[in-house]
């Protein structure tokens, strides 16, 4: 189900992977890749959006003011193959996924980039 916590648990662990998947693509230059897992990553961030809330917190209104903004920056660097730029930006969304956190009175769960390729895949082209 979308909402309650199952869905929320479910859709912050699709965004981990694609987050992560999206920074070894950005770290390899792989523009292919990189618009692959921002489209991924994009239709969880719709997901998460549809959760309208998660104990008192209104999920939907906060992602949609603290993360989509940060999102769509990025999403028209990509689109545009600003790599560089794209790649500084991520580290926003990073930001903003923190941000979030600590809101909902989680701040223990601290996103970081890492570099490391947990997956069975190549992320260079």
């Amino acid at each position: 189900f979308a909402g309650g916590e199952g869905g929320l648990v479910a859709n912050m662990k699709n965004m981990q992977t694609w987050m992560h998947k999206t920074a070894l693509s950005l770290d390899a230059k792989n523009p292919e890749l990189i618009y692959f897992y921002t489209h991924e990553l994009e239709e969880t961030i719709e997901a998460v959006e549809e959760i309208e809330s998660y104990k008192d917190y209104n999920i939907e209104a906060l992602t949609k003011q603290v993360l989509v903004p940060e999102f769509e920056k990025f999403e028209t660097l990509v689109k545009a193959k600003k790599l560089d730029q794209a790649n500084e930006q991520f580290d926003k969304m990073v930001a903003a996924c923190n941000q979030c956190h600590t809101t909902v009175g989680h701040g223990f769960i601290k996103i970081k980039r890492t570099e490391s390729n947990p997956f069975m895949q190549e992320f260079a082209n």
